[in-house]
């Protein structure tokens, strides 16, 4: 079997209209596959930054005035009621937020899809194997309102004939506080959500024999009763 060598391009706080300057490279390195990550955010418009911050504050729960913060710091009840209502301001800017993002007349959107057909085309005419790879929030995969927007990016991506994984399946009805680098505060992926990814990747290019099967672990193909006796 041919060795595999596997290079990341990832840079964080990339959206996927922004990736694009990563194409020249990637190409002169001739892969056989390039998979694309797409986070549900990707679609935010990199040429008005300031627009999509005021967003992102609002989806934040609000502090309180001074004036008012000196009173709940004298009664629990009023502090407990405060973040309560803090907290479903917060939830209601969130949701608007995806909506905007994903608004098909945001310029965001646009050069998401722009970006997706540049990617497809370019990797198509070097017959190159394109895959993008859907992530879910982790915020939420145990009561997900995302759905639609994974149906639209897949719709772009079917219309485009692409083949593609949406790992949205792969996490739903798991714990968000058990996939999170830290539960509440930062709800990338940690290192339980990374490994069930890639695992899920790596069955997806086996199914779709984009990989070859000689690369699969020895130990992977052993039936259960196998499994149990090597453990």
């Amino acid at each position: 079997q041919r060795p595999a060598e596997v290079r990341v391009w990832a840079r964080g706080g990339d959206s996927t209209h922004m990736e694009l300057r990563h194409l020249a490279t990637i190409i002169e390195w001739k892969p056989h596959l390039v998979i694309l990550g797409i986070c549900l955010n990707d679609t935010e418009d990199p040429m008005n930054i300031e627009e999509y911050r005021r967003w992102r504050v609002r989806a934040l729960p609000p502090p309180p005035p001074p004036w008012l913060a000196k009173i709940l710091s004298h009664t629990r009840a009023g502090a407990w009621i405060y973040e309560k209502i803090a907290a479903v301001k917060a939830r209601r800017g969130y949701l608007a937020y995806y909506r905007k993002l994903y608004d098909k007349d945001y310029r965001g959107w646009k050069l998401f899809v722009q970006a997706i057909r540049r990617f497809h085309r370019v990797c198509r005419n070097r017959e190159i194997a394109f895959v993008p790879v859907i992530f879910p929030l982790f915020s939420d995969v145990d009561r997900y309102p995302f759905d639609w927007v994974h149906a639209q990016i897949g719709a772009v991506l079917q219309e485009e004939g692409i083949v593609f994984l949406d790992l949205l399946e792969s996490f739903r009805g798991q714990s968000p506080g058990r996939l999170q680098a830290i539960p509440s505060v930062d709800a990338h992926p940690n290192e339980i959500a990374h490994r069930q990814a890639a695992e899920a990747i790596f069955e997806f290019l086996l199914a779709n024999k984009i990989v070859d099967a000689g690369y699969l672990p020895e130990h992977a193909n052993a039936s259960p009763e196998r499994m149990w006796g090597l453990l």
